[in-house]
């Protein structure tokens, strides 16, 4: 789908129109702007906002005049079809984080992960070229936790998440994005292609967080993540000259698929009656722990 402006919004809105739309507007109302702040992921300040249909800033203006959205936004992309509101927008909104193209809602000019900050981009830049080799983030290494060979041998995974700032270079994220295996076995002229397209991501800057500008460092965000896999303890049981194994699952005995749960796990000597109608029982006596 292809959007066009409409003739009379083309006309109407040209060149010379807009202080009079710009002056007699409703203004938005600091409470409204407030409850959409609230709805917000405060995890994504400083915010990288698109602004689809900027007109003359009257939306643009009272956001960065809010209390709340001000301090949190780190850019603006303002998008606009209409020359004369442009222009207009240009003139009423005096901030360096703040910038207006020209656009409609199905062509912003845009690029896909743009609005995310320069991280996003940097990564849709490489990943472009990924060509079908496995990335951890769309979770080819979790699709092993639910295989039989896993779940017969493996408690579920456990998994821990920390977000944390790296210091970051325009060098080191290029130097990092060269070192990627689908990256590093290309042309030379390719892997100069995307190292020039790292570089204008990295001078535009779009969300950088500086930590010192005038040596060139900035926030380098990273999620860490941590997944521990723990596997059970096989073992065999000696019962009077009858041997049965089973699966030795922290607290937990499990022999012939039933199960009997211990306070303890230390057990030197373990039992169980081989004739219980459903599975057996397991006491600190009798039977001896041949293998563990």
């Amino acid at each position: 789908m292809t959007t066009s402006v409409h003739p009379n919004a083309q006309a109407g809105f040209a060149t010379g129109t807009n202080e009079l739309y710009d002056r007699v507007r409703p203004l938005y109302p600091a409470d409204g702007l407030s409850y959409v702040f609230s709805q917000v992921a405060k995890s994504t300040i400083p915010l990288k906002i698109v602004e689809i249909g900027a007109g003359t800033g009257m939306f643009t203006r009272a956001l960065l005049a809010h209390s709340e959205w001000s301090p949190s936004i780190g850019t603006l992309r303002a998008i606009e079809p209409s020359g004369g509101m442009r222009d207009f927008w240009t003139k009423s909104v005096q901030d360096n984080r703040c910038t207006i193209v020209n656009g409609t809602f199905d062509d912003t000019g845009v690029e896909d992960g743009e609005a995310a900050g320069w991280v996003a981009q940097v990564q849709h830049c490489v990943e472009a070229r990924v060509n079908g080799s496995p990335r951890f983030r769309l979770d080819v290494l979790r699709q092993g936790f639910s295989t039989p060979e896993y779940t017969s041998s493996f408690h579920p995974q456990e998994e821990k998440h920390w977000a944390h700032h790296g210091l970051a270079t325009d060098q080191t994220v290029t130097d990092r994005a060269l070192s990627l295996s689908y990256i590093a076995m290309l042309p030379s002229d390719e892997k100069a292609k995307v190292a020039e397209g790292i570089k204008g991501i990295l001078e535009r800057g779009d969300g950088k967080v500086w930590i010192n500008k005038e040596q060139g460092t900035y926030q380098d965000p990273h999620i860490a993540h941590m997944i521990t896999s723990r596997d059970y303890v096989y073992f065999e049981i000696c019962y009077d000259d009858h041997y049965d194994s089973g699966i030795w699952r922290d607290y937990t005995y499990v022999c012939d698929g039933s199960r009997s749960q211990s306070s303890s796990p230390d057990y030197d000597y373990i039992s169980y009656n081989r004739n219980q109608a459903r599975g057996f029982e397991i006491e600190k006596a009798g039977g001896r722990l041949l293998q563990a």
